[in-house]
């Protein structure tokens, strides 16, 4: 139920366990790089529509440490990131699939355990960052809201797989 986040990202790349898959993956990693597209820096693509993501060398390591260190923050009035549409999102996402978590749990019968399953199932499918997740969000929404009616019966199509 965590959501992937800023803090996330920087606790994993500030890992020892990942510098240490590092060392042992590359016999040096001088011209490490990451790829990002943080929302204040990057620009969107005119094509596309997506935020252009731009290189950074591994000095930004220090960074992910700090936020790894930050996310004590995380959901209180502090944390700047929280305010974004996509973290509301998330956490919508969350709260909602814990009204589902009794929903199923005060309506479970045996004609209905495959599509409970596939209503647990469907928050694993929103993936991602940016536009990659909005999307994911999108297609979420529609075969939730469908697998929804055919768990109560008020619908006996079923979304396409």
């Amino acid at each position: 139920m965590m959501i992937k986040d800023e803090y996330e990202v920087g606790r994993l790349y500030s890992d020892p366990d990942f510098l240490k898959q590092l060392g042992e993956t590359f016999s040096s990693w001088d011209s490490l790089e990451f790829h990002l597209a943080p929302p204040a820096l990057a620009k969107i693509d005119k094509d596309t529509g997506r935020p252009d993501k731009i290189r950074v060398g591994q000095w930004v390591r220090f960074f992910f440490g700090v936020l790894s260190r930050l996310r004590k923050i995380r959901g209180t009035k502090f944390d700047v990131f929280g305010y974004s549409v996509e973290r509301k999102s998330e956490r919508d996402l969350r709260d909602n699939f814990y009204k589902v978590l009794q929903l199923v749990a005060l309506n479970l019968k045996h004609d209905n355990i495959a599509v409970a399953l596939k209503i647990f199932e469907l928050p694993l499918r929103v993936r991602g960052f940016g536009p990659v997740k909005k999307k994911s969000m999108q297609v979420y929404e529609n075969e939730h809201k469908l697998a929804i009616e055919i768990f109560q019966g008020k619908s006996t199509v079923l979304a396409a797989e």
